[in-house]
């Protein structure tokens, strides 16, 4: 229960701090990207590191992964379907794939699985509104609500919240 409040305080501190919107976005698409395609593969795992290796914000990444993981399922029924169009559909690409899948790593990344493809391009698809949907939100949210959300009475528990942590650790100190 306590990470949650943890959590969510972390991100609410987030977007209330002078954390560029720009790596707020940035963390955004990347969690995005990653929550709506499968994991297990080279093509997750890159996304990943590309998150530690950016500037971008990896709390706000974490948690569009949690929320597009969850939706991605939802989409999954169209992605496919789409990836099977890029993958076989389109014969202007059938020399690309042939060229991709014979390279040594490239196969690891699952690009040959129609899931993997068509969630990977929706993502893609998705990247530049998500960058520009979630920078102008934050900059909105930081000049008009900032003051209201915080005097919202949830706010005032997490602030509360924090004394609670500190007065926990003066009291378990050895």
């Amino acid at each position: 229960m306590l990470f949650w409040i943890k959590y969510l305080k972390g991100l609410l501190q987030t977007l209330n701090d002078d954390v560029s919107p720009n790596e707020i976005a940035a963390g955004v698409v990347f969690g995005v990207m990653i929550g709506l395609i499968p994991k297990g593969n080279l093509l997750a795992l890159s996304l990943s590191i590309l998150i530690m290796i950016f500037r971008v914000n990896a709390g706000m990444a974490g948690a569009a992964i949690v929320v597009f993981s969850i939706l991605g399922h939802l989409t999954d029924p169209f992605c496919e379907k789409f990836g099977f169009w890029l993958l076989s559909g389109v014969p202007l690409f059938k020399g690309f794939w042939t060229f991709l899948y014979n390279t040594p790593i490239i196969p690891f990344t699952s690009f040959n699985n129609t899931l993997v493809m068509g969630n990977f391009a929706v993502g893609l698809l998705l990247a530049l509104p998500v960058f520009f949907g979630m920078r102008a939100f934050v900059v909105t949210y930081r000049t008009r609500y900032r003051e209201r959300v915080m005097q919202w009475k949830i706010m005032k528990f997490l602030k509360i919240h924090e004394f609670f942590d500190l007065y926990h650790r003066w009291v378990q100190r050895p």
